[in-house]
């Protein structure tokens, strides 16, 4: 049966609106990777650490921390369009969560990669795990180098799938009266 005002069926009738892309499209993306991005806390304290003195015993490590932000807001971004794109979200909570677990995966994969690879995390994690030898990481690094890593995603990524499902998509202008 169909609904003579609208088109519909009545399954669509009481079908939670979906969210679309704001348009252009293109350019509201960019605004939300870049505001997710600029405004990471992790980003923002080793931006401003760097700006105060840049020496450090881990040169590439610290600036390589802020274009893991960028990264990982960027993919977390094209696996929402994607996902989006196959059934697309009714509710930004259930796109903040994606958005979430999508960007969690990429910042933590990166970081973990890139901390053991220079060596920072095995010199942060052997005082913490009371190892003497940071060059030999012991079983009792691990968990606290998986520790800091869900600590650099959180702070990385949590406010920026918020930020994403706001700036970046909108219900229907028929969805609110």
């Amino acid at each position: 049966m169909k609904d003579v005002v609208h088109g519909a069926g009545l399954a669509d009738c009481h079908a939670p609106p979906r969210l679309q892309w704001r348009s252009p499209w293109w350019a509201w993306q960019a605004l939300s990777w870049g505001a997710a991005t600029l405004a990471a806390p992790t980003f923002l304290t080793v931006g401003a650490l760097l700006l105060r003195d840049a020496r450090s015993d881990h040169p590439f490590f610290w600036p390589s921390l802020m274009a893991i932000v960028a990264l990982a807001n960027a993919a977390a971004i094209l696996r929402i369009n994607h996902l989006h794109q196959r059934a697309a979200f009714t509710r930004r909570r259930e796109l903040a969560l994606r958005y979430l677990g999508a960007g969690m995966w990429a910042g933590c994969a990166m970081f973990i990669l890139l901390g053991w690879s220079t060596g920072v995390l095995p010199d942060m994690v052997a005082p913490m795990a009371g190892t003497a030898d940071a060059a030999s990481p012991a079983m009792a690094t691990v968990p606290w180098s998986v520790a800091i890593t869900l600590a650099f995603g959180m702070a990385s990524i949590a406010h920026a799938a918020v930020l994403h499902a706001w700036i970046a998509f909108r219900y229907p202008p028929d969805h609110l009266r």
